[in-house]
C-alpha cells in the first residue's frame, strides 16, 4: 500500500515510469520475500498469517542518472566451494614404546639405568643403545642423506578439486541512492514535512539506543568453601571480633566434621552403601571414582543451531509494484549515508537531501530461492526434468578420496543426498 506521502518529497517523481520504480521497505522481524502470502507454522503445524505492516519506507528509481543501475542491482554471483587436493608423500612414525611395548617397557625405557641394563643383556654396545635411544623412534635417515631426493614420477597429474568446503556462495551485495526535494502542499510547512522525510528515513536505517557502560561477568574460582571469619568486623576494624569469628568457624567446622563421619558407623557392620551416608567420606570415594571414570560434565555448553529463517528486516520491491520483476527479502543493512544540497529554501533549510544505503543478503541462497527472487518471492519456477530417473537433486559430489571415505547405500546411492531443493 502506498501513500500520496511516499511520493510528495521524491525529486524525480513524474519523471521516470513506475516500471523502473524501486521500494525498498523496513519491518519489526525478519522478513521474507512474499510480502503478500507471508505465512508460518505454529509448534502444532497450523498455519499462521505472520503479514504485518511497515516500519518505513523509501522510494527511489532504476536510472544511470541516479546512480542506481540496472546490472548492478539485479546482478548476483554464484559458486561452489572447491578445494584444490595434492598428492603427497606421507611419513607414518612408528607406535610409542608405551603402546609397543606396554606399561612395563614403558617404564624400562624412561629409566636411563634400566634403559642401559636391557640394552647391554640384547648385547648392543654403549654406542649403538644411545644411537638407538636418540634415533630409533621416527629417525627418517632420507632427510639428511638425500635432502633434495624427488619421490614419486617427475611427470605426473598430482592434485584434484574436491568439495571440501561446505556451502553453496552467493553474492547480491548492492547500492541504491535516493532523492528527495523541499516540497510542500497544502496546510503543511515544507520544512517540517522535509524533517518528517528525514525521520522516515532515520527510522529506515538506524535506531534508537541507550547508553550502556558495560558490565561484569564473574565465573566461581572451584573452590567450595567460604571465606574463613566476620569479614565485616574486619573492615570495620573490629581485629578482636574477626580472629573470634574464626574460631567459632573451625569450632563449628570441626564439630560438623565429627557429626558427618558418625553417619556412617554402618560402614563399621560391613554396610558398604553406609558411606553415601557421610558427605565427606562420599566425596573422598566418590570424588576418586570420578577420576577414575569420568566427571558427569560432558558436554555442558552446546552452540545453539542455526535455522536458516530470515535475519534480515529489509525488503526491496523492483519494478511496478503490480508485477514487480524482482522482490527480495531477508535483506541487511550495513550502512547509510546522509548528504544535504543546498541552495537554501523556504525557512532557511536545505533543499535537496541525498540517502544511499547499501545491503547484502541475510544468507546465501540456493538455486530455487534465487528463482524464487524473480517469481514474487512464490517459490521455484523450475522442476528439472529427470533423466532416467536422475534429476539435479541426484547431483554427486566426489571426494578427495574418490568417495571411498564416505558410506553407500544400496544401488550405489550416497547417503548424504539432500532433499530440501525439492520443496
Amino acid at each position: 500500500t502506498y501513500s500520496f506521502r511516499d511520493f510528495i518529497q521524491c525529486e524525480h517523481y513524474g519523471q521516470i515510469s513506475n516500471d523502473y520504480m524501486i521500494t525498498l521497505r523496513r519491518f519489526a522481524f525478519p522478513v521474507g520475500d512474499d510480502l503478500l502470502n507471508a505465512r508460518s507454522y505454529d509448534e502444532n503445524g497450523q498455519e499462521l498469517d505472520i503479514s504485518e505492516p511497515d516500519l518505513a519506507r523509501a522510494i527511489t528509481w532504476l536510472s544511470p542518472a541516479l546512480e542506481n543501475k540496472l546490472e548492478d542491482i539485479l546482478s548476483f554471483g554464484t559458486g561452489f566451494g572447491w578445494e584444490e587436493i595434492p598428492s603427497e608423500v606421507q611419513t607414518v612414525t612408528g607406535a610409542s614404546n608405551d603402546k609397543k611395548r606396554g606399561t612395563l617397557g614403558a617404564m624400562i625405557d624412561g629409566s636411563p639405568v634400566m634403559k642401559a641394563v636391557e640394552a647391554g643383556g640384547n648385547g648392543y654396545s654403549a654406542a649403538q643403545s644411545d644411537f638407538i635411544s636418540e634415533k630409533g623412534n621416527g629417525y627418517d635417515p632420507l632427510s639428511t642423506t638425500f635432502p633434495n631426493h624427488v619421490y614419486g614420477p617427475y611427470n605426473a597429474i598430482k592434485s584434484v578439486l574436491a568439495r571440501n568446503d561446505k556451502g553453496l556462495k552467493f553474492e547480491n551485495d548492492f547500492t541504491l541512492n535516493f532523492y528527495y526535494d523541499l516540497r510542500g502542499f497544502d496546510n503543511t510547512s515544507p520544512r517540517v514535512a522535509f524533517m518528517d522525510t528525514l525521520v522516515n528515513l532515520l527510522s529506515m536505517t538506524y535506531n534508537n539506543a541507550p547508553f550502556w557502560g558495560g558490565a561484569t561477568r564473574g565465573t566461581g574460582s572451584g573452590s567450595t568453601g567460604k571465606p574463613f571469619g566476620d569479614f565485616n568486623k574486619l573492615k570495620s576494624g573490629d581485629y578482636s571480633g574477626y580472629l573470634k569469628s574464626i574460631g567459632s568457624q573451625l569450632k563449628s567446622m570441626g564439630s560438623n566434621i565429627l557429626s558427618d563421619l558418625g553417619n556412617a558407623k554402618g560402614i563399621l557392620s560391613g554396610d558398604v552403601n553406609a558411606l553415601g551416608d557421610s558427605k565427606i567420606l562420599d566425596n573422598v570415594i566418590g570424588g576418586s571414582l570420578m577420576k577414575l571414570m569420568g566427571s558427569p560434565q560432558g558436554g555442558e555448553v552446546i552452540k545453539a543451531f542455526l535455522t536458516g529463517d530470515p535475519t534480515g528486516q529489509w525488503h526491496l520491491t523492483v519494478g511496478n509494484p503490480m508485477n514487480p520483476m524482482l522482490v527480495c527479502g531477508n535483506l541487511c543493512l550495513e550502512d547509510a549515508k546522509f548528504s544535504f544540497e543546498g541552495p537554501l529554501g523556504y525557512e532557511g533549510f536545505p533543499t535537496k537531501l541525498k540517502m544511499t544505503v547499501t545491503l547484502k543478503p541475510g544468507r546465501p541462497r540456493d538455486k530455487s530461492e534465487i528463482e524464487s527472487m524473480f517469481n514474487a518471492g512464490r517459490g521455484r519456477m523450475y522442476l528439472q526434468p529427470e533423466v532416467e530417473g536422475k534429476g539435479l537433486d541426484d547431483v554427486v559430489d566426489m571426494s578427495a578420496y574418490g568417495n571411498k571415505d564416505r558410506s553407500r547405500m544400496e544401488g550405489g546411492r550416497y547417503r548424504d543426498r539432500s532433499n530440501m531443493s525439492a520443496g
